[in-house]
């Protein structure tokens, strides 16, 4: 699979889109660790307690506008208990209702080739979520046709 291609297999996607960050790069902190260990544990700070499914291998984050905007393709490994190998920051951040990801690859993808072809579960369109001021945590699906 090419980076930033969707997964013929998997119908749908995880989508994450970060609060405001002050203090530091989200990409640059993250992807430091994956090129250091071959991987990094993802701190999803939400109080719902979903399962990333065994057949889920691909999930999306975006960051915040203020940290540049982007929107990011991430391959997961699996679903911790609890984090091993983080960006320094997440020290500082306390960490209740936390789910832990390991990813093992972060990059960029187009934005506007998920809209396109993607929704939320209820049919809301990915743009108006991304833009939207609260941040989400949600699964995405593929247009009904």
């Amino acid at each position: 699979m090419i980076q930033g291609e969707l997964s013929l297999e998997q119908k749908e996607y995880l989508l994450i889109k970060l609060g405001r960050q002050y203090l530091y790069d989200f990409y640059n902190e993250h992807i430091a660790l994956i090129k250091q260990y071959g991987y990094v544990d993802l701190a999803v700070f939400t109080s719902r307690r979903p399962v990333v499914s065994k057949y889920e291998r691909t999930m999306y984050i975006k960051e915040a506008d203020n940290n540049g905007g982007r929107l990011f393709g991430a391959n997961i490994m699996c679903q911790l208990d609890s984090g091993e190998i983080f960006p320094d920051y997440y020290k500082e951040i306390r960490h209740k209702n936390v789910i832990w990801i390991r990813i093992s690859e972060l990059y960029e993808v187009n934005i506007q080739s998920i809209d396109n072809d993607y929704t939320t579960k209820t049919g809301k369109s990915i743009i108006s979520v991304l833009k939207a001021s609260t941040p989400y945590f949600g699964m995405i699906k593929k247009h009904e046709a």
